[in-house]
């Protein structure tokens, strides 16, 4: 993509489309265009798709966030795991996990004052 003179890095950053993330929305696009809903390789598709889109997520939030800790680590492994069990203890337990990181995350919102860096106590609430 090429640049243009009026945008800056960040406004470019921000429409960068991840080209594995476009190679799966063109199969999908295709291939719900000629096949029935129900057909095994549009739903293949699919999960490649979301996949990307995902591993795409992952990737943009850990660029600009410190490192994680080995616990956090595998509490965020454990959020994979249990999205596709059906084991009602997992499920639970993935639930708990994503209020836990999207608390976490509101409290690194940066505050009206410009604050980007919370306090221990905002963290921990």
């Amino acid at each position: 993509m090429r640049a243009r003179e009026d945008t800056t890095p960040s406004e470019e950053l921000e429409n960068f489309v991840d080209p594995l993330v476009a190679h799966h929305r063109a199969r999908v696009a295709h291939l719900s265009r000629y096949r029935s809903p129900a057909d095994p390789e549009l739903d293949e598709a699919r999960r490649d798709l979301a996949e990307a889109v995902i591993a795409e997520g992952i990737r943009t939030k850990l660029a600009s966030a410190p490192p994680l800790n080995d616990e956090q680590i595998s509490r965020l492994s454990a959020l994979l795991r249990a999205s596709h069990s059906r084991d009602p203890e997992l499920v639970e337990r993935a639930r708990r996990l994503r209020a836990e990181l999207a608390e976490t995350e509101a409290a690194m919102v940066p505050t009206m004052d410009g604050d980007a860096n919370p306090s221990v106590e905002q963290v921990a609430s």
